[in-house]
């Protein structure tokens, strides 16, 4: 269990690390930084990849389940 629950964590930090900047830098921030509009796409793509890993863990671990943090 504790190690499910440092993965768990772990999971919430990845989580954050993609909602917080994608809701930062929007498309015209990753064009004017000279990224390609796919680049963008592939990290909300990785923003649900880590959604999904935090609801499989959080289902796994249930009441034992770490709540995620406040992260800046």
């Amino acid at each position: 269990t504790s190690i499910m629950q440092y993965a768990l964590t772990l999971e919430h930090i990845e989580h954050a690390f993609y909602v917080q900047g994608l809701a930062q830098y929007d498309a015209q921030a990753f064009a004017d930084a000279g990224y390609e509009p796919w680049v963008r796409g592939r990290f909300r793509q990785i923003r649900e990849h880590e959604r999904t890993h935090v609801a499989f863990l959080t289902g796994q671990l249930g009441a034992a389940a770490p709540a995620p943090c406040n992260y800046s």
